[in-house]
């Protein structure tokens, strides 16, 4: 896939999340507030959650950005080994999807959330929106980024999509804890 290609993709994904967010902002609260189950995240709780990760990796992406280099064709992209690994883990559309445990530092089960979560996440992810276009011209195959793991960097364009995937992930949650 194309740099081009992939960055459309991402936007593309992300301007989506954004318009369920909008829908499920319009939902009764008390309903933003149940629980799929007794110990999982209702709706609110899990927008914190995305909210803690994404505004760290816009952070993140800030930086990276700063760094890169300006490119003049637009490349295939390949997947560093560490960031095919952790995409391949964070995405939803993966057969071997499997329940994970968050660090305890980023779990927001039981915490006092409010609706201004939701838009909280629009307008972050807005931001990461904004960041992708102004990726369009920068190599994001070269440039590393920093993880939420210390110690740990991956390719620009492995970072972008593994953020999306985790937000990808966690809508499929908020769906499932508003039906």
């Amino acid at each position: 896939m194309k740099q081009s290609e992939l960055i459309e993709k991402l936007i593309k994904i992300s301007e989506d999340l954004n318009r369920e967010a909008e829908a499920i902002a319009q939902l009764p609260v008390e309903k933003l507030r149940q629980r799929a189950k007794e110990k999982s995240w209702n709706a609110l709780e899990c927008f914190a959650h995305v909210n803690l990760y994404i505004d760290i990796y816009n952070e993140f992406f800030e930086n990276a950005l700063r760094k890169s280099k300006s490119i003049k064709e637009d490349k295939e992209i390949k997947r560093g080994y560490w960031g095919n690994r952790f995409i391949q883990w964070m995405d939803p559309n993966v057969d071997s999807m499997q329940k994970m445990n968050t660090f305890k530092s980023k779990n927001t089960l039981g915490l006092d959330v409010d609706i201004k979560e939701i838009q909280h996440f629009i307008e972050a992810n807005k931001q990461t929106i904004n960041h992708l276009l102004n990726a369009k011209d920068k190599n994001i195959q070269n440039t590393k980024c920093q993880l939420a793991l210390p110690l740990l960097k991956i390719k620009l364009s492995d970072a972008f999509h593994f953020l999306i995937a985790h937000n990808q992930r966690h809508m499929l949650q908020i769906k499932r804890a508003i039906n």
